[in-house]
Formats: C-alpha cells, sequence, structure tokens
C-alpha cells in the first residue's frame, strides 16, 4: 500500500494512493474561495463555506415576494443580492405598518 502525505493542506498527515483524487476533492479542510467570485474575496476551508454563505453579502437569491391581491398567487422570481432583499423586506414591512 502506498501512502501520499497532505502536509499542505494541514490534515491527517497520509492519504492512500488510490484514495488521493477523491480525498482532495470532498476533503473538509481543502482550501476553497465563495462561490460569488470576484465580488467576494472570502477564502477558507471547505467546511466552512455553507456557513460563509449564509452571510455572504455578495450571494444573489430570488425576490420570492408573493402577490396575491386579485386572488392568484405569483411569486417574484428576479434575482437579488441578499443586502437589496433585505431593504425590499423592510420597505415592504414599514408600507404594511403605516
Amino acid at each position: 500500500m502506498r501512502l501520499m502525505t497532505w502536509r499542505a493542506l494541514s490534515i491527517s498527515p497520509y492519504v492512500q494512493a488510490r484514495y488521493a483524487a477523491n480525498h482532495k476533492r470532498l476533503c473538509d479542510q481543502r482550501p476553497l474561495t465563495c462561490s460569488n467570485a470576484p465580488s467576494c474575496a472570502w477564502t477558507g476551508k471547505r467546511a466552512d463555506l455553507d456557513a460563509h454563505l449564509e452571510e455572504c453579502l455578495h450571494e444573489v437569491v430570488p425576490c420570492g415576494y408573493v402577490d396575491s391581491t386579485d386572488g392568484a398567487v405569483r411569486r417574484c422570481r428576479i434575482p437579488v443580492s441578499k443586502p437589496v432583499l433585505k431593504a425590499l423586506m423592510v420597505s415592504a414591512l414599514d408600507t404594511k405598518l403605516s
């Protein structure tokens, strides 16, 4: 059995050579950049990516606004960034409260 070292990734120092390619692709310690690059400059471990994406201000999400004023339910699917969506939600809430 041939072993390979992975010291550059700061993980368990040995992986069997036949599993090396799979491990390199799936390893939670693998360094990654944010999927919203180049807008977002975050870099970190694969294990931390999901937590980052929850907070990433550059992530684009569907608006999700539901319009049912005439009885028909329609959802907005226009992609917007999280800060814009938050501002739209606050504005809609202010309008409802006034």
